[in-house]
């Protein structure tokens, strides 16, 4: 019979039959089908895997084939894991660690300041410490004048520049390299005020804050600003040189900053002599904080027990960046 049906539709050129109409074609060769057992079974069949088509045809059913696509996207979404790179930021109180030693929690980055300025406080704590930096005692004095007309001149003699200052951000610590100061020996306080060329050297610019708060909104209402005075520094008033004062620091105030020192190569004793005398300051950092543990009530023993560890695992401890020194292991068997 299927021959027959064959032969008929070639006959009459009608194969097209076969691919345009083919479940008329599908049920009339059921049909045909003997004994009736046989052909109710592949009727059956048939019935089962007649809806087959719509889970994987896309134009007969839209509908089917985007709601498997959303499900496989979910999956694929859900297996996925980012790792966010999201600075963790904590609140920290603005501070200063003067030559990793000295801490000075009376800061001030004044805008209004054209020079930075160090009061003789945080000096002698630096010379009870046994801290040596470089100062300089100036033939001339230097004037800074406080904000009014009949405000009395600030009269400074020395200066000193600072090997490395560390500043507390929420972000971590910020090191200042050869930030050059005059000294206020007329005050027994422990401040720091830096002045606005470090200011903008880090960054800092008036004119980018003012645009900013003008991309904002273009009017502030300020009436709820607080105008008492919160700390000690707040007291600190602007600062002005005198033009006349012949300037006796250099223009960029001598700032080389957040950047860890760089060496050019050097031979191998010089390599070798430089790592011992880093040792030695790190040696020399680190008794001195064993001597502050003891004062603030470290008992004897444990004491000693922190001097070994010191000494035991010195080698973990570093003043800069930089490669580890090589080290010799068993060679490959």
């Amino acid at each position: 019979m299927l021959d027959e049906l064959m032969r008929s539709l070639e006959q009459d050129h009608q194969e097209w039959v076969l691919h345009q109409d083919d479940k008329m074609v599908v049920e009339v060769m059921t049909k045909s089908i003997k004994p009736e057992s046989l052909k109710t079974a592949v009727q059956k069949q048939l019935q089962l895997q007649r809806n087959k088509a719509l889970k994987s045809d896309v134009f007969p059913a839209p509908g089917e084939a985007k709601t498997l696509l959303a499900a496989q996207v979910k999956c694929w979404k859900d297996g996925i894991k980012v790792l966010v790179n999201q600075p963790q930021r904590q609140k920290t109180e603005r501070g200063v660690l003067l030559e990793n030693i000295v801490r000075v929690d009376d800061v001030l980055l004044d805008s209004g300041s054209d020079v930075t300025v160090v009061t003789r406080g945080v000096m002698d704590a630096l010379d009870a410490a046994g801290v040596k930096v470089g100062t300089v005692s100036h033939s001339v004095p230097h004037l800074a004048y406080p904000y009014g007309s009949d405000a009395k001149p600030v009269v400074m003699t020395r200066s000193v520049k600072f090997n490395c200052v560390t500043l507390d951000t929420t972000c971590g610590p910020l090191v200042l390299r050869g930030l050059k100061a005059w000294v206020d020996d007329a005050s027994t306080a422990t401040e720091l005020i830096v002045s606005r060329p470090v200011m903008e050297l880090l960054g800092f610019s008036v004119e980018d804050l003012l645009v900013g708060a003008r991309k904002k909104k273009e009017e502030w209402d300020v009436s709820s600003v607080p105008t008492n005075e919160v700390s000690g520094m707040a007291n600190v008033k602007r600062l002005m040189a005198e033009k006349l004062n012949p300037p006796e620091l250099d223009p960029d105030d001598g700032m080389e900053c957040a950047t860890p020192e760089v060496y050019p190569k050097a031979s191998v004793e010089d390599e070798a002599e430089r790592r011992r005398t880093k040792q030695g300051a790190v040696q020399a950092i680190l008794t001195a904080k064993a001597a502050e543990a003891e004062t603030r009530g470290l008992a004897p023993a444990e004491a000693t027990r922190l001097h070994d560890l010191l000494a035991k695992h010195i080698d973990v401890f570093r003043e800069d960046l930089g490669d580890d020194p090589p080290v010799k292991v068993e060679p490959l068997k």
